[in-house]
């Protein structure tokens, strides 16, 4: 049981008085018991689509889930503690006693400042995916956890000092997976550093993003949304993905469910960037069906051929070269139009970022360096901070 030691000095002055220190033992847990609740996962039932396979759905470490049960125990916040990398684990934590039988509700991942399980925000990172995970067919999707949202029940729970061996919560799940199959029967290969899929028409907006998670009593889960015209996830940092000429890869992406109209406009879309520092976009149209929705607990497969007549399009970039004996160089500052994405910034030496305006690299070597800043969209102008150590600037793929 956590003990906090507050020591208080407290000066006392009267005409028969004295100075007198107290020590104060003040118990910040009080009345509290530690808990260790075992949890599993459950698997989604049968449909045409292919269910979200468990290992898929693991605890990770750091993993905590929140819980609510009765007045006392309003987003208690309890941590794994065992069965890290599998779908049964056990969290540790703390909870008042529930005398009267009430309904708990436990929902994942754990958000704090939360007072009820009726608005649970979503997590910020879903608009923003990173992809961590293997590239075969049915690789691992190591950090799907991060974007998923699960919750579930435990109807007439009481508990005294020990968790009831009787009550094991199951949590459901609501999000849903795109795994993009991508094939290559171009020439070269292409190192891919993002993914996605967007409306065809400008004007619609036909994918959700989570907004509010709502949980009932019953166990099931409600959420508020907003639309958007595209959802797509970058390849994590951590490993690369470079596609062969003849070779096929899948990358995977949480996605919430959605539903489309027969005969719908989507385009997928590959993004990458190739030797000479120039990001390149593959754009591969799909009409698709209401039977093409995209489903709480299940996984959607899109195949993604890139071939020799795939639409192509190249960002606009700006090509900069350092003077010898040049050790750094400062990205220059695009004008960001309503149409402006950034893209990647190529600094010459084989590190890819994304771009970041004014962003000061320190090169590893101090050579003449030619580094490439891509963007996508309009941009009417850019500034340099500074032109100390620049010997050329290089407009002809932007103007």
């Amino acid at each position: 049981m956590k003990r906090t030691i507050l020591t208080a000095s407290i000066a006392l002055l009267t005409i028969v008085g004295c100075t007198k220190s107290e020590d104060f033992v003040m118990d910040s847990a009080y009345g509290l018991i530690d808990v260790t609740i075992p949890t599993g996962i459950e698997g989604a039932d049968s449909d045409s689509k292919a269910s979200i396979e468990s290992s898929q759905l693991y605890w990770n470490a750091n993993d905590a889930v929140g819980i609510f049960a009765g007045s006392g125990n309003v987003n208690r916040k309890f941590t794994l503690k065992s069965g890290e990398g599998t779908a049964s684990g056990t969290f540790s934590g703390q909870m008042s006693p529930v005398a009267t039988p009430v309904t708990m509700v436990l929902y994942y991942p754990y958000v704090e400042n939360t007072s009820t399980y009726e608005r649970i925000p979503a997590n910020d990172d879903f608009r923003n995916q990173v992809f961590e995970g293997s590239f075969d067919e049915n690789g691992r999707f190591d950090n799907f956890g991060q974007y998923s949202f699960l919750a579930g029940i435990i109807t007439d729970f009481t508990i005294d000092k020990v968790w009831p061996s009787e009550k094991k919560p199951s949590f459901k799940n609501i999000t849903s997976v795109v795994r993009f199959k991508i094939s290559s029967s171009l020439s070269e290969a292409l190192p891919i550093l993002k993914v996605g899929v967007k409306s065809a028409d400008t004007d619609q907006e036909p994918f959700r993003l989570p907004y509010y998670y709502m949980v009932d009593e019953s166990g099931s889960v409600t959420y508020s949304y907003y639309h958007a015209s595209d959802i797509f996830t970058s390849i994590s940092d951590k490993n690369r993905l470079t596609l062969e000429s003849g070779s096929t890869k899948y990358v995977q992406m949480a996605a919430m469910p959605n539903k489309f109209t027969d005969g719908q406009q989507l385009n997928v879309y590959v993004e990458g960037i190739n030797n000479d520092g120039r990001n390149f976009r593959y754009v591969v149209p799909k009409t698709v069906q209401n039977t093409h929705s995209f489903i709480s607990g299940k996984r959607t497969t899109i195949n993604v051929p890139l071939e020799s007549g795939t639409s192509v399009e190249l960002a606009d970039r700006v090509k900069v070269t350092t003077l010898a004996g040049t050790s750094s160089l400062t990205a220059p500052i695009f004008n960001q139009c309503d149409s402006y994405t950034a893209a990647s910034a190529f600094w010459d030496d084989g590190t890819i970022e994304k771009y970041e305006a004014g962003r000061t690299y320190s090169f590893a070597t101090s050579g003449s360096h030619t580094a490439s800043f891509n963007h996508w969209g309009e941009s009417t102008s850019l500034t340099f901070e500074k032109l100390t150590g620049i010997s050329a600037i290089d407009f002809t793929d932007v103007y």
